[in-house]
């Protein structure tokens, strides 16, 4: 029961998901009360424990009086219930893709001052850098045993804007430039205006609590276009080895994303508990499937193919 009302969202506001742009590879919403959700985590503790909650409540108190005000009641209160992160290809061209992370504000004024206080108790590097016309705010902080800088140490970061009361955050501020840039494209439409995305959501259950979108060809082509070439430096060590594979005869890339459409998965709960749907642009789920498997199903018949026309050329001489 515990369990099962944290996991209990609420659905998702499709509005929210206006602002995932219409090439996005991937995508992630879900409407979470962050302050509910910790209410349900602090009793699901004490049905566990008796001295736990009392430590910890007492921790909070503390960081709270430090703050100067209540992370529960005035934190997450700043912020809306709709969560939503997407994955980009830049447009420059680019192997990996930007991931952003969205949600709107309810009060922006006061969550600045709240994340100012935030990051100046837990000692977080920060700076702003104006770009086009909108201030990025870029914080940094480094984790590593002996507290110095070392090769062992991680370094975290975490650059953000606020545009139109909502906070747009990513840890790569070259991903946070980029969207600023593609704000002035005529060409960022939504995801929600993209035709072979309302083919695949066109059945999905209107009210979802977790929505999963995942076009997993767009950037597994990408790395099998980039390598592929390196694979014909190869083709004259393989023909010494008495293996007469042509790799000229290997699919292209737009022959493999053929076979890798995108794909949904959807998450619900009502009284009677969760439930799980999801659909594929070709009927089938293949995500899981690796792309090495796709490629090899249709290029398996023209290498043999080759190798067999070489054998007959070796039996007439």
């Amino acid at each position: 029961k515990g369990i099962l009302k944290m996991l209990s969202f609420k659905p998702i506001d499709k509005t929210a998901l206006q602002l995932v742009p219409a090439d996005a590879i991937s995508y992630m919403a879900i409407n979470i009360d962050l302050a509910q959700t910790w209410n349900d985590i602090s009793t699901l503790i004490e049905q566990f424990s008796d001295e736990m909650p009392i430590e910890q409540i007492a921790k909070l108190t503390e960081l709270n009086k430090k703050l100067g005000f209540s992370l529960k009641d005035d934190f997450f209160a700043s912020m809306d219930t709709n969560f939503v992160i997407y994955s980009r290809l830049p447009l420059s061209g680019g192997l990996f893709p930007d991931n952003i992370a969205y949600v709107k504000l309810n009060a922006p004024e006061k969550f600045k001052q709240y994340i100012d206080k935030i990051t100046g108790i837990i000692e977080v590097q920060s700076e702003e850098i104006s770009y086009n016309g909108y201030t990025i705010k870029c914080m940094s902080k480094n984790i590593s045993p002996n507290g110095n800088f070392s090769r062992d140490s991680i370094t975290f970061h975490i650059n953000y804007i606020i545009k139109d009361n909502t906070l747009f955050i990513s840890d790569n501020i070259h991903a946070i430039k980029r969207f600023i840039l593609q704000q002035n494209n005529k060409e960022n439409t939504s995801i929600l205006d993209n035709k072979k995305y309302k083919e695949l959501t066109a059945n999905i259950h209107p009210n979802n609590n977790i929505i999963i979108y995942t076009d997993i060809g767009k950037i597994l082509t990408g790395f099998y276009n980039s390598l592929a070439p390196f694979a014909f430096f190869a083709e004259n060590r393989l023909k010494e080895e008495n293996i007469p594979l042509e790799l000229s005869r290997l699919p292209v890339g737009d022959t493999i994303l053929k076979y890798l459409t995108p794909s949904i998965m959807c998450l619900n709960n009502d009284e009677n508990g969760i439930w799980y749907e999801g659909y594929h642009s070709s009927g089938i789920n293949i995500t899981s499937v690796p792309v090495v498997a796709i490629v090899a199903a249709i290029a398996i018949p023209n290498l043999l193919s080759s190798r067999k026309s070489s054998n007959e050329m070796v039996a007439m001489a």
